[in-house]
């Protein structure tokens, strides 16, 4: 049950459709429907032309990740298992947004509002790998992939170092490394586009 209702929990906020409503409030424009479509940080940006429209959709969708966890943690403690689920279920539920037709945004800021509590190696180590590759490439959407595609691969290969890196560790290695895995592959398939057409499927 304690699942069930931390799951509810990071729906209920994640499915704010933040950039969605503000540029709609402020601008009178649909974002789903203006530059990239995307309901993010930065198509807002973009679509608003503003940087106070931006640094708001960026904050507020941190706060997306960041309350879902913490109300889950005052109400049933430091339980792996109910943070991870809140996390995951807040990310699924900003990408795929059933306020919007399932539209959303690719997650990145509520997967860092919601994993640095508990779990702060993972935020960290994407950021890392975020650098690196946009160094090399300099290309966000890219960089975006390989950082979601290597931190996910290094929650699984390396689970028991990275676990034992956690604020709130998992009783079970495995069990974080398929979960957190998981919020990687969230954000993955909202770059399914950009991942085709780098490797060229039609």
């Amino acid at each position: 049950m304690d699942i069930l209702l931390a799951a509810i929990i990071g729906i209920l906020f994640g499915s704010i459709p933040t950039a969605f409503l503000i540029v709609k409030k402020t601008k009178g424009l649909d974002i789903t429907e203006e530059g990239s479509k995307n309901i993010g940080t930065r198509n807002a940006h973009r679509v608003s032309g503003s940087n106070i429209i931006g640094l708001s959709v960026l904050i507020l969708d941190l706060l997306k990740g960041v309350i879902p966890v913490l109300i889950v943690q005052l109400l049933w403690g430091d339980q792996f298992i109910n943070l991870v689920v809140a996390s995951l279920s807040a990310v699924t539920a900003h990408c795929y947004s059933p306020w919007i037709k399932f539209k959303g945004g690719k997650g990145l800021a509520v997967t860092a509002g919601s994993t640095a509590l508990f779990i702060p190696a993972v935020p960290m180590v994407w950021i890392l790998f975020w650098i690196i590759s946009f160094l090399f490439k300099r290309i966000v959407n890219f960089s975006n992939i390989v950082a979601s595609l290597l931190t996910g691969a290094l929650v699984i290969i390396n689970k028991d170092v990275m676990n034992s890196y956690s604020i709130i560790e998992a009783e079970n290695p495995l069990k974080y490394g398929l979960l957190v895995a998981s919020i990687m592959l969230i954000i993955l398939t909202k770059h399914w586009t950009e991942i085709k057409r780098m490797v060229n499927i039609k």
